[in-house]
């Protein structure tokens, strides 16, 4: 089962059945906290991918890593 995308758009029951569903997906193969972060960013379409480009240069720290 592939995971859905975000687009980014402002609906908070869409944002956390994301969140909820890549959460799941991750527990599956025991994804490494410190990979979330970059796996998660491939499922972000439209506004979110966005966002994130833009985010992402601003944040630091091995968490983002």
């Amino acid at each position: 089962m592939a995971p859905k995308t975000y687009d980014g758009k402002y609906d908070l029951v869409e944002l956390k059945q994301w969140i909820r569903g890549m959460e799941k997906i991750f527990t599956i193969p025991e994804v490494p906290e410190e990979k979330k972060v970059n796996i998660g960013m491939f499922y972000m379409t439209r506004e979110a991918d966005i966002w994130w480009h833009i985010v992402k240069d601003r944040l630091s720290g091995p968490e983002f890593i």
